[in-house]
């Protein structure tokens, strides 16, 4: 009997019936793809108009401050390995990792947000300028603003291939992200600067203290030397302006917005509004086969249950 021994329904995919209905909704996708394409537009069109300027820049190495080598300051005496630590004491293998480590570091960061007045620039809504100071109540959180500077306004680039360093600064005043790309380098060599000669403060105090502790003529000579030559240092670092980097092609005013490629955004927005479309085709079909297979058991249920 038929009601004994009913026909499973077909759980099978018909691929037919799921590119017919695509083909029969083509108004709803091409609706969805126009909808998805003006949002996405609309949303490149939203920010605020953005100017990108950048520095390039390479890291004078350790070894080779101004073409001067420390065997040549002090010429024809040779140094000893203690002279030529004193001298080159920031000298390591991985010198160049470590001056690109401290372009991002949050200590220089810091500073250089404080130095240049950057925290007014980021919240400007709460400062007030008339009385150079913050609006009452608000807090400023450092953390955050380092943050925020280091992910939306300032971009580091290492070229591996040439070792050419870019840094680049993004925000909506085309001239102060010019000058804040220029000033993030220059105060770099001050920051370096300041630090070497610092060194050479402590080093030359130390030695001075020994020298006058010592009464032996060859000790006095060969603390001399050292003493000489972190002059020479200190020298070389109040000398040259571009002392730990050297700049290749400084910032200029740029005039074309840093933009969210909006043609790119507009055909994503095209494509991904009308696979959405797409998805709900297929997938309220699949829900009515599937509601439809469930009844088919249901009715074959009962038919079996009444058969018995």
């Amino acid at each position: 009997m038929d009601t004994l021994n009913p026909q499973r329904p077909e759980l099978g995919i018909d691929v037919i019936r799921y590119i017919s209905a695509l083909l029969n909704s083509w108004r709803m996708i091409i609706g969805g793809a126009v909808l998805g394409a003006s949002l996405m537009f609309a949303y490149c069109q939203s920010p605020p108009d953005v100017h990108e300027a950048f520095v390039r820049m390479a890291v004078v190495a350790a070894e080779d401050p101004d073409g001067i080598q420390p065997d040549e300051r002090r010429a024809p005496e040779v140094l000893t390995l203690v002279e030529q630590g004193l001298i080159m004491g920031t000298s390591r293998d991985n010198y160049l990792e470590v001056t690109r480590a401290k372009l991002r570091s949050r200590l220089f960061t810091l500073k250089f947000m404080e130095s240049n007045n950057v925290y007014q620039h980021l919240f400007a809504e709460h400062w007030d300028g008339e009385n150079g100071t913050w609006v009452e109540g608000f807090q400023l959180n450092k953390a955050e603003a380092i943050k925020w500077f280091g992910e939306q306004i300032r971009f580091i680039e290492h070229n591996p291939e040439t070792d050419i360093i870019t840094i680049g600064m993004r925000w909506t005043d085309p001239a102060l992200a010019r000058d804040w790309a220029n000033l993030y380098v220059s105060d770099f060599n001050d920051h370096i600067r300041k630090r070497i000669l610092d060194s050479v403060d402590r080093k030359q105090s130390f030695l001075r203290a020994e020298l006058q502790r010592s009464d032996i003529v060859d000790m006095e000579k060969s603390i001399y030397r050292p003493i000489e030559a972190q002059t020479a240092i200190a020298m070389l670092a109040n000398l040259r302006d571009e002392y730990a980097t050297e700049v290749i092609d400084p910032a200029t005013m740029p005039f074309d917005r840093f933009s969210l490629a909006p043609r790119r955004f507009t055909i994503f927005g095209f494509v991904s509004g009308a696979m959405l479309v797409c998805f709900f085709v297929i997938g309220r079909l699949m829900l009515q086969r599937f509601m439809t297979i469930i009844s088919e058991l249901k009715t074959d249920s009962n038919l079996l249950v009444e058969g018995h």
